[in-house]
This record gives structure tokens, C-alpha cells and sequence, in this order.
């Protein structure tokens, strides 16, 4: 997909597909700054947004999937952080685990319970199925179409190769991929890519910050990394990390060429 260096224009929309602990609201509180606040949506996949306020909107950022950005009109630039496979699932867990039993209660959602109540290879072996929808191989399918394997009880039998090659394909079509582990450059790219001056940087859901800062969070200790661990986490990633290392092979032509 050609990728313009020109700045973001009136008429395009600018969709950030926030992959879940890819430092991804830190980025999303820059990109902010371009717009008005009646000119941004926020939502996510399962809360769902209408047509008319995906239309109205001129900025829409989440943790949405490609089915959701098909939803956003034409003319739009897509841009996303991806992020080490393991390390994400991981930084999920213990994210959740470090929320208080108060702020779980306020929340209410049932990822940062069922975090609390399991140690880490109950967490990566269970099979409720809001924890299989955040940890097995969900960067690929935040990039499959919904009519093409949304959960994983669906596409089970399919080799990962093939999940891993459908999300390339989609991947390739965005304005610009970044990546965790290289954050600090491409959150400056990214910005620069459509023309604007980079904001200064406020880091979000850091967990070493909120712990010490938030009252909603406290420390928590991590395992110890153990084979029964590493291979459950293998399992879980096995079409996301064929996918992600091909993204890091193309990595320079994800991205304007201004940008890389």
C-alpha cells in the first residue's frame, strides 16, 4: 500500500489499533493533541461503537480489530504498536495481578480477577474464555476479519503459518507499524510521519510508575520462569510470533519513508 509523507490532511481519519501492553496509551495521549475532543472515539472491540460515530469521528482509537477498522471510511491512515508475543502475554498478567482487590471490584471486568486468583501457569493454562480471547495467539487475531476466525475455538486446526500470513497481509496495508521495543524512536516517527511536531512523551500504565504512584496498584512478584512456563507461553504464541518476527524483518517497509 503506497504510504503518503504528506500531512494528515481534513478529509483523512487517523484509526490507532491500540494492541493491549504495547505502551500503546502513551501514544494514543499524543495523537490526541491533533484533534478536537468531539473529533475522537474511544472504543473497544466488545463495547462496540455505531456507524454514525465512527463516521462523525476524525480520530478512533482502541482496542479494536481489523474488522473494526473496515468499518472506518475511506480516506484513513491506520498506525499500531506491536510487541514481543511472550512479553506482552506476560505483562498482561502481572498488570492485572498488581491491581488492588478494591480497584478489581470498581472495575468489574473478569481478566484482573481470574489474574488474581491464578499463578502464572493456571492463568496460561486455563480455558475460561475471556483469559484464551487476551493470550492465545491475539495479536493475529487483531488482524483477521471476523468472518475469518475470531476466537480461537474456530480456528484451532489451522497451522499458525497460515494465521501468521493472513495478518501479514493486513499488516501491510497501514500507514505506519512501530514496535514496543523500540518505542521511544517510533513514537517521535510516527507523529513526524504525519506532520507533526512530536509531542513530549507522558508514559501510561508504566508498571513500575503505577505502583509507586497509584493507589489503585500495588507490587507484586514475579515467577520465576520455569520450562512448564516457557512452553505453555510457546503454545500460546505459536502463530503470533511467526507473525510478529516477520513484522520485525519488514519492519522499514512498514512505516513512510520519512519515518524509517
Amino acid at each position: 500500500m503506497p504510504r503518503p509523507t504528506v500531512p494528515f490532511s481534513p478529509e483523512e481519519r487517523l484509526v490507532f489499533q491500540h494492541i493491549p501492553k504495547t505502551a500503546g496509551t502513551s501514544l494514543q495521549s499524543a495523537l490526541c493533541q491533533m484533534f478536537q475532543p468531539e473529533e475522537f472515539l474511544h472504543f473497544n472491540s466488545w463495547d462496540g461503537a455505531t456507524d454514525d460515530q465512527i463516521r462523525q469521528a476524525r480520530f478512533i482509537s482502541g482496542h479494536i480489530t481489523s474488522s473494526d477498522i473496515a468499518r472506518v471510511p475511506e480516506p484513513k491512515r491506520v498506525v499500531t504498536i506491536l510487541r514481543d508475543p511472550k512479553d506482552r502475554i506476560l505483562s498482561l498478567y502481572y498488570f492485572w495481578r498488581s491491581m488492588t482487590d478494591d480497584y478489581v471490584d470498581r472495575l468489574g471486568e473478569p481478566g484482573p480477577v481470574l489474574a488474581k486468583q491464578r499463578s502464572l501457569i493456571e492463568f496460561l493454562q486455563s480455558e475460561e474464555l475471556f483469559i484464551r480471547y487476551h493470550v492465545d495467539n491475539a495479536l493475529v487475531r487483531s488482524f483477521l476479519t471476523a468472518d475469518s476466525y475470531p476466537l480461537p475455538s474456530t480456528y484451532g486446526s489451522l497451522p499458525p503459518e497460515e494465521l501468521a500470513e493472513h495478518a501479514l497481509r493486513q499488516l501491510r496495508t497501514y500507514f505506519f507499524v512501530g514496535f514496543q521495543e523500540r518505542f521511544d524512536e517510533d513514537y517521535v516517527a510516527i507523529q513526524l510521519s504525519l506532520g507533526l511536531a512530536p509531542q513530549p512523551m507522558a508514559r501510561h500504565n508504566v508498571m513500575a510508575d503505577v505502583t509507586a504512584e497509584d493507589g489503585d496498584f500495588e507490587p507484586v512478584d514475579r515467577e520465576l520462569m520455569t520450562p512448564e512456563i516457557q512452553k505453555a507461553l510457546a503454545q500460546l504464541t505459536s502463530a503470533d510470533t511467526i507473525f510478529y518476527e516477520a513484522a520485525r524483518a519488514e519492519g522499514a517497509t512498514l512505516r513512510p519513508k520519512a519515518a524509517r
